[in-house]
């Protein structure tokens, strides 16, 4: 997987859940003034109810083709069509324990009321997951190095601009890239 100093007008981020891929996608919006999109905010509809496949193949594809995004979220099935359309690929590869502290942090949080994070068609509405459903995607979580992460390096690993995240050191490096970028435009 290479590693370049060049970010474009089209920035996947992808990683476990909890790696921080929503708040650097705001981020990266504010810096560099380009919409943000949660994956998530189009996939779920009311109840936690998802697009057929087809039907989300047609949703990605409109917010793929608009001239320029930051796009955030997992989704395996389609990694492949989003990183054929990126000019930047983030691969936040952070600690499975922060990870999993952030996912209970934010069940937390909702769990007192907070719903600006759950996705749009949730938010009026919000239904709780059951206790199931929500040990699952802790197991999703926790055994995303092992399970998810050779699957996504599979597919990246033929793309020409992959930054890799692992840490807050690696953050402050795309921190400096952000800084030389605003300098330049």
């Amino acid at each position: 997987m290479s590693t370049t100093s060049r970010l474009g007008t089209k920035i996947l981020i992808v990683g476990s859940p909890g790696a921080g891929k929503s708040t650097l996608g705001r981020l990266l919006s504010k810096a560099l003034h380009i919409d943000h999109l949660e994956l998530d905010d189009y996939y779920w509809l009311p109840n936690w109810g998802a697009h057929e496949p087809e039907a989300w193949q047609q949703v990605l594809g409109d917010l793929l083709s608009r001239p320029s995004w930051i796009v955030d979220g997992n989704y395996l099935s389609s990694l492949q069509m989003r990183q054929n359309a990126a000019d930047t690929v983030i691969f936040l590869d952070m600690p499975q324990s922060l990870c999993l502290f952030r996912v209970l942090l934010r069940a937390a949080k909702r769990a007192c009321g907070r719903r600006d994070d759950l996705p749009l068609a949730i938010r009026a509405n919000p239904q709780t997951k059951t206790a199931h459903q929500f040990l699952s995607f802790l197991k999703f979580v926790a055994t995303f190095s092992r399970k998810q992460k050779p699957l996504v390096q599979g597919i990246l690993q033929c793309h020409s601009n992959v930054i890799l995240i692992r840490n807050s050191q690696d953050l402050a490096q795309l921190s400096q890239l952000l800084d030389k970028k605003g300098a330049s435009t």
